[in-house]
């Protein structure tokens, strides 16, 4: 089967507050992948670490000084009385897969996998997920930007580890992801983990 043309459309996710350009680049480095998380959460360098834990700080702008990974954790803002609770800190860990990157996404104890890389990419998601301290179980969903082997490949041995889970596509895609889950498109106006997703054309 060959791969879907360049011009598929990509998944987006962006959260409702806002982060500086500055912040972004510093954060995501050289990761080219159609994701952004604007205003949620950064990303983090490649490799893996210890989860990171909330605090009352605020985010340091300075660049990591070594390679281990700390995934990025959002603090929910203080409650107020005229103001409802406030949802769980989403964290954020990025894996590096070769030349691409997959992202595990974790709020409370409900996990996200963005994109799977290749097949036998399982592995190294899985100690993504135990960065942020989740596990398969605790998978709930997996969203594919788009379908080129080298971001959807890994869909089997992610779905296999984490039978339960909700497989999220753009539309024009759907039809030539194969899963043993049924897939779901996304798009301008869903959301997965209180995050908003729209389409974005073009392998950007």
């Amino acid at each position: 089967m060959s791969p879907a043309p360049h011009h598929a459309r990509l998944i987006t996710l962006r959260g409702s507050g806002r982060l500086s350009r500055r912040a972004l680049l510093t954060n995501l480095g050289t990761a080219g992948v159609g994701l952004t998380i604007l205003g949620a959460c950064g990303g983090s360098s490649d490799g893996a670490g210890p989860a990171a834990t909330a605090s009352d700080e605020p985010p340091s702008t300075e660049a990591p000084t070594s390679a281990a990974t700390e995934p990025t954790t959002t603090d929910a803002e203080p409650e107020s009385e005229t103001t409802e609770p406030t949802a769980a800190p989403l964290r954020l860990q990025h894996v590096a897969l070769d030349n691409v990157s997959a992202y595990v996404l974790l709020r409370g104890t409900e996990a996200a996998v963005v994109d799977t890389g290749r097949s036998g990419s399982a592995a190294d998601i899985l100690a993504g997920l135990g960065a942020v301290g989740a596990s398969w179980s605790d998978v709930a969903h997996v969203v594919l930007t788009h379908n080129h082997s080298d971001h959807a490949g890994g869909l089997a041995g992610v779905l296999e580890a984490a039978p339960g889970a909700t497989v999220y596509a753009g539309d024009a895609d759907l039809a030539g992801i194969q899963s043993s889950a049924e897939l779901q498109a996304i798009g301008d106006g869903d959301e997965v983990l209180g995050l908003g997703a729209f389409n974005t054309p073009g392998h950007t």
